[in-house]
């Protein structure tokens, strides 16, 4: 059987058209499959099923990438690129941070002529309690009042959040004895 069929105007066969500026333009319904067979295209979001069109997004289309970084967030893998002239965080000192006490908390100690530089720092909180950040007896911050669940997270940016001086302590102190647990990033030097 012939793939084509034959339109004569005025003999009987209704053509659907849409008419654009006295212009009519043939409206076409959509069908997919291999040849003799045709399934009327889906068109709906999220439909999963033979009347549906696949698409294949270029590799250097933005939504691929983005789809790679919140994949490798996800699975906890880190991302196969870096952006230039960015720093990273090789040879930073990791410490998980684990206190209740209240009062002061050493969260890294003085080193003898060294100072420490604070590059990240995730702290979470298990009751209703005021932080303060300080270096020996110098704040950093003013007391921050966080409740049950609350969080501070200073994330790595490049440079330092705190510089401590010379052989001093980088502490949290805290105004009431609850658990707090999180982790720090850090170069002393």
């Amino acid at each position: 059987m012939a793939d084509n069929v034959s339109y004569t105007a005025g003999s009987g066969t209704t053509i659907a058209s849409d008419e654009i500026s006295s212009v009519h333009h043939q409206r076409i319904k959509i069908s997919l499959g291999a040849d003799g067979s045709a399934t009327d295209a889906v068109g709906a979001a999220g439909a999963v099923s033979a009347a549906v069109q696949r698409v294949t997004l270029a590799s250097d289309d933005p939504a691929v990438t983005a789809l790679e970084i919140i994949d490798n967030i996800l699975t906890a893998t880190t991302p196969a690129f870096t952006r230039p002239g960015r720093p990273t965080t090789a040879g930073l000192t990791n410490a998980s941070l684990s206190f209740a006490t209240s009062g002061d908390n050493t969260l890294v100690s003085a080193t003898a002529s060294q100072t420490i530089r604070v590059f990240r720092l995730v702290l979470v909180v298990e009751g209703d309690v005021g932080v303060k950040l300080m270096t020996g007896v110098t704040n950093l911050t003013g007391v921050m009042k966080l409740k049950d669940g609350g969080s501070i997270i200073l994330d790595f940016d490049g440079e330092p959040w705190f510089v401590t001086g010379s052989n001093e302590a980088f502490i949290a102190n805290l105004d009431a004895a609850v658990n707090v647990r999180g982790f720090i990033q850090y170069v002393k030097g």
